[in-house]
Parts: C-alpha cells; sequence; structure tokens
C-alpha cells in the first residue's frame, strides 16, 4: 500500500514517480500528489493493482500500464495537464478506468496493442457532451483503432467518488 505521498520532480526519462515491477500484483496506490516525472504511475507486468484517489498533474504520462498489466483499476483520480493522461499498452488487458477526470492533457487516453479494457463514467473536458468518448489507439503497431468510455461525465468528479 502506498498512501498519501507527494512525489514530484523525477522528470528525467525513464523515472517514475511510482513503478509497480515484475509481478507486484494486488497493491493499492491512494491519496498521492504525483507530479513533474516522465510517468506518473507506472505498470509494468503487474496485475489486480487498485489506483484511486490520487492527484496525477504535470507528468509526461499520467499512468502507464504496459507489457501484461491485466484487471487493474483506476478510478476516482484527478489526471490533468499531462502529456498523456492514461496509455494502456502492449497486452494489458481487462482493465477498469472510471470516475476520473481527465483535464488538460496534450492526450487524454490511448492504448497500444491491448483489447477488452473497460473506459466508464470519467470526465473528459473535450467531450461534446452527447454519445460515447471515443479513445484512440492502435494494434499491431499501424491498424488504427478505437475504444469507448460509454456513459462519460457531464461534470467533473469532486471529493471521495
Amino acid at each position: 500500500m502506498l498512501k498519501s505521498n507527494t512525489i514530484w520532480n523525477h522528470n528525467e526519462w525513464g523515472t517514475c514517480g511510482i513503478s509497480l515491477s515484475e509481478s507486484s500484483n494486488n497493491n493499492k496506490i491512494f491519496n498521492n500528489s504525483i507530479s513533474n516525472n516522465d510517468a506518473g504511475i507506472h505498470l509494468w507486468r503487474s496485475s489486480n493493482n487498485r489506483i484511486f484517489n490520487n492527484d496525477i498533474f504535470s507528468n509526461n504520462v499520467g499512468v502507464s500500464p504496459e507489457d501484461s498489466s491485466n484487471n487493474n483499476e483506476i478510478f476516482n483520480n484527478d489526471i490533468k495537464s499531462n502529456s498523456f493522461g492514461v496509455i494502456l499498452g502492449w497486452g494489458s488487458t481487462n482493465n477498469t478506468i472510471y470516475h476520473n477526470n481527465f483535464i488538460k492533457n496534450k492526450v487524454h487516453a490511448s492504448f497500444l496493442n491491448c483489447f477488452f479494457n473497460c473506459w466508464s463514467r470519467n470526465y473528459w473536458d473535450n467531450w461534446v457532451g452527447f454519445g460515447p468518448k471515443v479513445i484512440w489507439g492502435t494494434i499491431w503497431i499501424v491498424i488504427p483503432w478505437i475504444s469507448f468510455d460509454w456513459h462519460p461525465a457531464k461534470e467533473p468528479w469532486e471529493g471521495e467518488k
């Protein structure tokens, strides 16, 4: 469990505010303030983790589960002013991303070579207000692909969500 920390200014390429690596499973990362890193929270081959109630801002990448990081929950976070908010990568499946605020990121969310992830009830500051929110990604390096947040929130989530 990693709780109630302020983590900032690890901004050299490849450095992470919080990193779970190689079978670091069943952890909780919550109530942290994470900023000015290459990656705010990075999961590599780590599954069944819960990432919630964090302020994740001004990083190159806010949250990045990759290389078969499966069955993680990412919820109730403020993900703002990052180059990329959340990027799911390389075979990371069955992750659930919900009740997050995506605000002022250059790219809110994307994915690369991963399927069966659920995006639900997130607030997106660039959503037009009707229909699902489209999340663009790619499969097999070059084929454009999309996923959806079928029920985007109309207003930002506040407080303990």
